[in-house]
């Protein structure tokens, strides 16, 4: 039998509980993948979980600090902590990004869905983001397939003329949305400002009263750019 928010929340759970329990629920999916080691990392307030190419995290009120088996829950000895701050370095303010808000991310996962689903398995399900001045566009196109879908909210600290964009594999990303898509908060979507930097989302806190949380993923360092001659811009940051 499936429990609702409010349910949870009527028998004792509080935000921060419900919010664990989807942190929980998706670390198996990003763990499953890449080959990652199957931990949680407990670091300055948050936990983190991360795989090759992408990183999850939530606010954690717990105290701990360190690295623990999933399955288990016990503290790994000697494990490795990443660099975190470097990772994810403060918010100064100045970042260009764009809102998604909560309903769209249903939406965009329909939207990818029939792209990764007729990629071949062994083959990169390619999806370009492009953040302008009139707003954010995911694009999408296989030898079979070409699918754009265009968020509502304008970017914020986007001057005139300005453009970015970078690549990603779909199928990675997705688990990423399909994570902020239970969230039910808006997320602001940072696009790398360095090449080969990594897509930033966060939970935006200042929009709504909600539970910290975020996640990353690595681009692409190479696709097939010529499916995108028509999309990418010719002055980019």
């Amino acid at each position: 039998m499936r429990v609702s928010r409010l349910e949870l929340i009527s028998i004792g759970y509080i935000e921060e509980d419900y919010e664990m329990l989807i942190f929980m629920k998706n670390a198996k999916k990003i763990l499953s993948k890449d080959e990652a080691l199957s931990v949680i990392r407990y670091y300055a307030g948050r936990a983190y979980v991360s795989n090759r190419y992408s990183c999850i995290w939530v606010e954690d009120t717990s105290g701990r600090e360190g690295t623990f088996d999933l399955q288990s829950n016990l503290m790994c000895e000697n494990a490795v902590m990443p660099n975190y701050d470097k990772l994810l370095p403060p918010i100064i303010g100045s970042e260009p990004y764009t809102i998604v808000c909560a309903n769209e991310f249903t939406e965009f996962l329909a939207a990818m869905k029939p792209v990764n689903a007729c990629t071949p398995k062994k083959q990169i399900a390619t999806l370009l983001l492009v953040w302008r001045m009139d707003g954010l566009t995911a694009y999408m196109r296989s030898a079979k397939m070409n699918v754009s879908y265009r968020f509502s909210s304008m970017p914020t600290n986007i001057e005139n003329g300005q453009t970015f964009y970078a690549a990603f594999d779909a199928r990675r990303l997705s688990d990423l949305v399909d994570y902020f898509r239970q969230r039910t908060a808006p997320v602001r979507f940072y696009p790398p400002v360095r090449k080969y930097a990594p897509l930033r989302m966060e939970v935006d806190t200042e929009l709504i009263s909600a539970v910290p949380a975020g996640g990353l993923i690595a681009p692409l360092t190479r696709f097939e750019e010529e499916r995108f001659t028509d999309v990418i811009p010719d002055k980019a940051e």
